[in-house]
Order: C-alpha cells, then sequence, then structure tokens
C-alpha cells in the first residue's frame, strides 16, 4: 500500500511540474550548447549543468503557476494534481521552493552572470502567475520569450551566442507565441466565467485563432529560409519541411472547423508534435 501511494504522488509530483514540458526546456537549453559548440560542447558538464538549471527553474515556475490557478483549474481541469486534492497547496509551495533552490543552485556554478539570470527567470516567473498572464498579450510573450531564451542561455555558457542560435530562438519564440495564443482559446469558457483577461476573451475566440495561427506564417519563413541562404546540414530542410507541414495541417484544420475546444485541442496537438521534429531540425542548423 505503501509503494502504490509513494507511486501515485510521484506521478502527481511530474504531473504538477509537467515533466514533459521541463524536458522540453532542457532538450531546447542543450540546442543551443550544441549550436554554439557541436557534440563536445553538448557533452560538457556545463551543459548538464545549464540543462538542469532551465529544467528545473521551468519546473518552479507550472508549480506555482498551477498554485495561483487552482480556483480557475477547479472548473477547467478539475483533475489535475493541486484542484483535485492529491497535493496539497502546502506540499506545492514546498515543492516550488525546493525546485527554485535547486535551478538557481545549478545555475551558481556557471557564475555569478548566471545566478542573476537564474534570479530574473525566478521574479518573471512568479511576476506572470501572480500578475502578469493577466495582462491579456503581455503573458504570452513573456512565456514565449523565456522559452526562446533557453536556446540562447544554452550557447552562451558553452561559448557564445552566434547566428544560428539566433535563428533557433526566434523559430522558438515565434511557434511558442502561436501556442500561448490558441492555448487562449482552449480556455475560453472557463476563463470567461472567472472574469480572468486574454487575448481569447478580449478580442473574441475568432480573432484569436485568427492572430494565433497567422504566426505561423513568419514561423514557416524563420524555419525555411536558413536551408536556403545559410550553410547547414543537408538534413536541415527535409525536416523543416516536415515540421511546417505539422503545423500547417493544425492551422488548416482550425481555421476550416468551429473554433470549439475539440478543434483547438487537435491543432495543439500538432503543434507539440512540430515542436520536438522542430528542434531535431534546428541542430541540423549546425552543418
Amino acid at each position: 500500500m505503501r509503494t502504490a501511494t509513494s507511486s501515485s504522488m510521484a506521478r502527481a509530483v511530474l504531473r504538477l511540474v509537467r515533466v514533459e514540458n521541463c524536458s522540453a526546456v532542457a532538450l531546447t537549453t542543450l540546442l543551443g550548447a550544441h549550436l554554439a559548440g557541436g557534440g563536445q560542447a553538448v557533452r560538457t558538464t556545463t551543459a548538464l549543468l545549464a540543462l538542469l538549471a532551465t529544467a528545473l527553474l521551468h519546473g518552479a515556475g507550472n508549480v506555482i503557476n498551477d498554485r495561483m490557478d487552482v480556483a480557475v483549474d477547479a472548473d477547467a481541469r478539475p483533475e489535475r494534481p493541486l484542484p483535485s486534492g492529491r497535493i496539497s497547496m502546502a506540499a506545492a509551495d514546498r515543492i516550488y521552493v525546493g525546485l527554485t533552490v535547486a535551478g538557481v543552485m545549478c545555475a551558481a556554478t556557471l557564475g555569478a552572470t548566471s545566478v542573476l539570470v537564474a534570479a530574473a527567470v525566478v521574479a518573471l516567473s512568479f511576476g506572470y502567475s501572480y500578475r502578469i498572464k493577466a495582462t491579456v498579450l503581455a503573458g504570452n510573450l513573456l512565456v514565449a520569450s523565456l522559452a526562446a531564451a533557453t536556446v540562447l542561455y544554452g550557447s552562451w555558457v558553452v561559448g557564445g551566442v552566434g547566428l544560428r542560435s539566433w535563428i533557433a530562438a526566434a523559430s522558438v519564440w515565434v511557434l511558442m507565441l502561436s501556442f500561448e495564443i490558441l492555448k487562449c482559446v482552449q480556455d475560453h469558457e472557463t476563463d470567461a466565467a472567472h472574469g480572468v483577461r486574454t487575448v481569447s476573451t478580449v478580442i473574441g475566440r475568432r480573432p484569436a485563432v485568427r492572430a494565433g495561427t497567422a504566426l505561423l506564417l513568419p514561423f514557416t519563413a524563420l524555419a525555411l529560409a536558413p536551408g536556403i541562404l545559410i550553410d547547414v546540414s543537408p538534413a536541415y530542410l527535409p525536416l523543416a519541411v516536415g515540421v511546417v507541414a505539422l503545423t500547417g495541417a493544425g492551422a488548416a484544420h482550425l481555421m476550416t472547423a468551429d473554433p470549439g475546444r475539440a478543434a483547438v485541442d487537435r491543432c495543439l496537438a500538432r503543434l507539440k508534435q512540430s515542436w520536438f521534429l522542430g528542434l531535431i531540425a534546428l541542430a541540423a542548423l549546425r552543418p
């Protein structure tokens, strides 16, 4: 019984921190290291500590976000660990503090500037959950910027940020901004019921869908242009075309269907699939 209870608690904690998202953040940090220094840089202790720092701080940000959103989630996602009662609020606070301290400590091993970066991430993540996410587009811009910054951070800690790192970061930023806006459409009903101001609740569901999918046009340009304009691996362009096909299929379905929860769910699923394929493509930016 104790083993079963421990296993259930472990699953709840992994769900609370969004372990899959933490893994994605770790991979984008590793991507930055690869673009800056190649395979040798990826295998260094520096790269490992950087990805641990970003993954831990991202997990902490997810915990504080759910902590602040528990009332809304009780309606929208009652199965989540906090509204379902599988994890108490006090336990969530302890997890948040533990992840934050661990993330800052990992960053501290990389130097004083890295600590300042980690402290800024902690402050921005807390500010997002406390107030910024309710300021319509500002919250979406912040989340996209933090996601893109992990690529630049991974490059910076192993040696420097070059053109390929900036291209990768820009691609991540645009795709994440599209994803975040469409997530607002996904949560439209419960956000509106609780008076939460998002892009969707302020300008309407259909205009928000148009805004989110329109961002996939510059993303397509960012994805395909490097294969034509700069020296990249031969694998880059076929992979980039696959990513564009996935995102385009999701957007096309959403634009031609009623923008209800099911249609948005399918589009977001396509964007998530394109995320991991996109990381492989971006790694091929390095010849």
